[in-house]
């Protein structure tokens, strides 16, 4: 009598279907055993793909367990269970022509020694020729939801997958509600409190509590720094998919704007964030010496009377400046009388922002012509690498090393084409977001100081200046205002006595210089506006009513 093993097998990822297949699989063998009265001395169980040869340990135990003598018959649902590949399919076979192994026993056929070998062949085959055809439309699915812009990789920290309501084989990329926001906050960090990313990271998972996205055989962990670093490099929060080397405009939410996503980078390469300080003074960071150059420290001394007093001086990290400086008040009251210069009448800005919108819609038409070229230069791309795959399918190309090196040089063109065609549609869009930005920094932000803590006013005062330059000697402090605060104040302050309604878009009055930044010009003087004036002046005043 024949010792048999049953073998099992399922290569769906998906754990609960995995199981019930499996179990029917179990079932409908153990009924073929019972009905012909077989003995079975072990089971194998397994979820794998058989596409490749030697990748699963079960199917290796079973033909192990065959060549020594232990099994001499196979119990299976079905030959594809066994093999999907012809190098295995190839060598069943031969175990079978040989007599090593007797006999193959499934609940639609039975394939034994000394028998035709075809039908075992051809049902290898026919599996083996499933899998390719199987894998070749899940490729080109993959390939046409990238194209679309679809993500086809696992999402990364701070987004998840899930599934299409109205069509659950649609996979889709939202905000994961548990960690979206943590996440932004350390890109938050990394830009404007120019901390290391390792500082970043250990701040996510001490202070945040911040841990990874539980999967099914990980995860739920603290963010390693590795982890850390692929995750601030990784273009997806910039709102693109990556495949193959090629970058598209993704479907799902950005975090952050593509030149907030540029500045992280050139930081990480440069290494050049400032280390953290064990205690943080107010406006340490804003101001450098006017002698030296170099930045203005705080310091706290405890006087006679037991106050405590806050000074802040050159850091005369050289040992040759001054140590003479100023009070905190001082520094707080020569700053803010720059920001008394700025005061305007709401009204008036209101009228300088209608002006600006309407000449921006009256000047939409260059970005689009702009826009236009670079699709067309893009669609060039395209073209060139389907001729050169032709090229290569065709035999006219026969150099591998040269094919490469055409098609990275095309591939890298179309990544620079494709940031470029967003980073320019970015400006488009947050444009009117930065003239409202602006406008309503010149409304609220002296009223916004008034009871706030150190970090808000610190904020306020980054956005409020280009430069501080600190003297010790003379006590004063010369103040660069921000070019764009300061020509919306000039041309709101010139619209004083004028109508409104009067002023439309062939109005002879000048328009601010600042707003040659507005509709995407010099992105040097305004385009860093999004994160430098507004971002954290919204935030943190928000946080510090609540």
């Amino acid at each position: 009598m024949l010792n048999y093993g049953i073998y099992t097998r399922k290569s769906d990822d998906d754990r609960s279907v995995t199981e019930k297949s499996i179990r029917e699989q179990l079932a409908e063998c153990e009924r073929l055993v019972e009905r012909n009265n077989l003995k079975v001395v072990r089971t194998w169980e397994e979820s794998r793909s058989a596409r490749y040869p030697n990748r699963r340990t079960g199917y290796r135990e079973l033909i192990a367990a065959i060549e020594v003598g232990e099994v001499q018959g196979i119990v299976c649902w079905h030959v594809n269970r066994l093999v999907r590949n012809m190098e295995e399919g190839g060598k069943l076979a031969q175990l079978l022509i040989e007599g090593t192994l007797k006999e193959i026993q499934t609940p639609s056929a039975i394939y034994r020694t000394g028998d035709n070998i075809m039908p075992l062949v051809i049902e290898a085959a026919s599996a083996t020729q499933f899998s390719l055809d199987h894998a070749k439309a899940v490729s080109r699915g993959l390939e046409g939801s990238f194209r679309s812009g679809g993500c086809t990789n696992k999402a990364p920290q701070g987004y998840r997958n899930v599934r299409d309501p109205l069509n659950l084989k649609r996979g889709l990329i939202e905000k994961d509600p548990e960690r979206f926001d943590v996440v932004r906050r350390a890109w938050e960090l990394l830009l404007h409190s120019g901390c290391t990313l390792k500082h970043v990271t250990r701040t996510m998972n001490s202070s945040w509590g911040f841990r990874t996205r539980p999967t099914r055989n990980a995860g739920n962990r603290p963010l390693s720094y590795s982890g850390a670093y692929f995750m601030f490099t990784n273009p997806f929060y910039a709102g693109f998919v990556h495949r193959k080397g090629e970058l598209v405009k993704g479907n799902h939410e950005p975090m952050v704007t593509v030149g907030e996503f540029e500045r992280v980078q050139a930081n990480l390469k440069r290494g050049s964030f400032v280390a953290p300080r064990v205690k943080e003074y107010a406006y340490t960071g804003l101001m450098r010496c006017a002698h030296c150059g170099q930045q203005i420290t705080g310091e706290v001394k405890r006087l006679r009377d037991g106050r405590l007093w806050e000074n802040y001086h050159c850091s005369d990290a050289n040992l040759k400046c001054t140590k003479k400086g100023l009070s905190r008040e001082r520094v707080e009251r020569l700053i803010f009388s720059e920001l008394a210069q700025l005061e305007v009448e709401p009204s008036l800005l209101d009228v300088a922002k209608e002006n600006i919108l309407r000449h921006m819609e009256n000047s939409s038409g260059g970005t689009e012509t702009i826009l236009q070229s670079q699709q067309a230069e893009l669609e060039e791309c395209e073209k060139r690498l389907r001729r050169l795959s032709d090229m290569w399918l065709d035999g006219v190309m026969t150099d591998p090393e040269r094919y490469r090196e055409l098609e990275a040089r095309e591939l890298a063109r179309k990544r620079e084409i494709t940031i470029e065609m967003e980073r320019l549609t970015q400006e488009v869009r947050t444009s009117k977001a930065n003239l409202s930005r602006s406008i309503m920094f010149l409304k609220s932000a002296r009223s916004a100081i008034e009871g706030a803590d150190s970090r808000v006013k610190k904020q306020i005062f980054k956005a409020l200046a280009t430069s501080y330059v600190f003297d010790g000697h003379a006590k004063t402090i010369t103040t660069t205002v921000h070019p764009l605060l300061t020509e919306m104040v000039s041309y709101a302050r010139s619209l004083k006595g004028l109508e409104p309604q009067k002023i439309g878009s062939g109005s002879k009055r000048k328009l601010p210089r600042a707003e040659a930044v507005f509709v995407g010009g010099d992105s040097k003087l305004g385009l860093g506006l999004i994160a430098q004036l507004h971002t954290p002046f919204e935030y943190d005043s928000t946080s510090s009513q609540q």
